[in-house]
């Protein structure tokens, strides 16, 4: 095997090949030089110029290879950039839309919470009612017991009335003023 090496304008030459492996005339012994010389006749030779025409073509392969891949990563890198707007507009939007929900749930959670507080301020006064007109009721019961306590000590005639009926006292079933002792009219509770 020939040491040779191509030079930048592709051109086959044997002083930069023995260079980079620190060989110089000086150093190299006659036999070796012989050697070198013949192959580097060879390498000039019709198979080494179609050997230096391969590698060029070679070399030419891979700078468009070179040249495909990085246009690929180029187009990759660009698709990749649009992906990622598309994806930060697309989570954009779906923040905005998040936080106009929330908005409204936290709207709509006042609502509740001032109608819950409405209908129990209601159901207090409610409450305060009933308890006033069970105590009322309470007062009257008691009342009314010691009004028929009072009735039953008097007389054994005589009946406490009701005053959802019809007739009032002292009348009979006609209308009749009746005279009748120890009657007595309650009035009725509005």
């Amino acid at each position: 095997n020939a040491l040779c090496m191509m030079d930048a304008d592709g051109s086959v030459g044997t002083a930069g090949a023995m260079r980079s492996r620190g060989m110089t005339g000086d150093t190299l012994e006659n036999g070796k030089e012989e050697k070198l010389a013949l192959s580097i006749s060879q390498l000039l030779s019709s198979d080494g110029e179609a050997q230096v025409e391969e590698m060029k073509r070679q070399l030419e392969n891979m700078k468009m290879t070179k040249n495909i891949t990085e246009s690929n990563l180029k187009l990759e890198r660009e698709e990749k950039k649009i992906t990622m707007k598309n994806m930060e507009s697309a989570m954009k939007t779906i923040r905005e839309q998040m936080e106009k929900q929330n908005e409204q749930m936290e709207k709509m959670k006042q609502e509740c919470d001032g109608e819950l507080i409405n209908y129990q301020s209601e159901m207090q006064l409610l409450r305060d009612q009933l308890d006033a007109k069970d105590a009322m009721l309470a007062n009257k019961e008691q009342e009314l017991e010691v009004l028929r306590q009072t009735v039953d000590g008097r007389s054994a005639v005589g009946y406490v009335s009701d005053p959802d009926e019809d007739s009032e006292d002292g009348a009979d079933v006609n209308g009749n003023k009746v005279a009748v002792p120890g009657v007595i009219s309650l009035p009725s509770a509005a």
